[in-house]
């Protein structure tokens, strides 16, 4: 579990007492891709993430696939997964074409440090034919708070959801880091053989910063919906991609800031 205990002294009015809380683990993974160059092999350092424990062949393929090095599962050769650090061979003859160059560490809450250009995103196909009715919208939170007993418990993990337009809930992924949530739910959607996103809503706990509508739009996601607040660049990648993009979804209030269309009202009789 990306969870730990640690003994603190509890104050509650004015006595003390010890006690003990769960905290997020966070542990620093360093991630490797192995692929062909030429007529040789080479093996290329993405960077160090701190991210929660676990999961870590998740978390390197869906960065791999937002930084253009990994398209489909058909790809890898094998994952290799050490304490601290994670290396995805491809297979012999796949050469990438769009390789990000990164030159910092990466941290749990960065997304594009290091980059020296912003990444290019083929076109998204219009999903229009996609509705999610307001009143399934406005569950969606506590459908994501009843699967996050790890939060529940630390108040320190987030999360990146997948539902379908009907509110089924697809996958889930967990972490200290919400770019590693995310590239963790598209990394096992990638390995099971399940990308594109297409006709899927993505639920973000927290913001929905342009890093990860770049993912989102990497992996052709139809309706991104966040707890928080979008950025402009956010509100323009969604814009340009036919993503409809949700923020600051609550029960009974959210905005809709781009393709709006793809939200409607409830059916009669249905969610009161």
């Amino acid at each position: 579990m990306p969870e730990k205990q640690v003994p603190v002294t509890r104050w509650e009015g004015g006595r003390a007492q010890p006690a003990s809380d769960s905290l997020g683990a966070e542990e620093p993974v360093e991630i490797r891709v192995e692929y062909s160059f030429k007529d040789r092999r080479e093996i290329a350092t993405l960077g160090l993430t701190l991210a929660s424990p676990g999961e870590e062949e998740d978390l390197a393929c869906g960065l791999l696939h937002a930084e253009g090095w990994l398209h489909h599962a058909t790809e890898i050769d094998a994952i290799h997964v050490q304490p601290g650090s994670v290396l995805v061979s491809l297979r012999p003859g796949v050469e990438p074409v769009a390789t990000a160059r990164r030159h910092l560490a990466r941290t749990a809450a960065c997304g594009l440090c290091g980059r020296e250009e912003l990444p290019a995103l083929a076109p998204t196909p219009d999903g229009s034919a996609v509705t999610l009715p307001i009143g399934l919208l406005y569950d969606l939170p506590g459908r994501l708070a009843a699967a996050q007993p790890a939060f529940q418990r630390t108040g320190a993990l987030h999360a990146a959801a997948l539902f379908t337009p009907a509110g089924e809930l697809l996958a889930l992924r967990e972490d200290i880091g919400r770019h590693n949530a995310l590239d963790k739910l598209i990394g096992h959607r990638l390995r099971s053989g399940q990308l594109p996103l297409a006709g899927h809503v993505v639920l973000l706990s927290g913001r929905a910063g342009y890093e990860l509508l770049q993912k989102c739009a990497a992996a052709q996601a139809t309706v991104v919906a966040a707890i928080g607040a979008p950025s402009t660049m956010a509100v323009e990648l969604a814009r340009r991609h036919h993503i409809t993009l949700v923020g600051f979804l609550r029960r009974e209030r959210c905005n809709v800031y781009t393709h709006p269309h793809r939200i409607v009202a409830n059916p009669a009789g249905v969610f009161g």
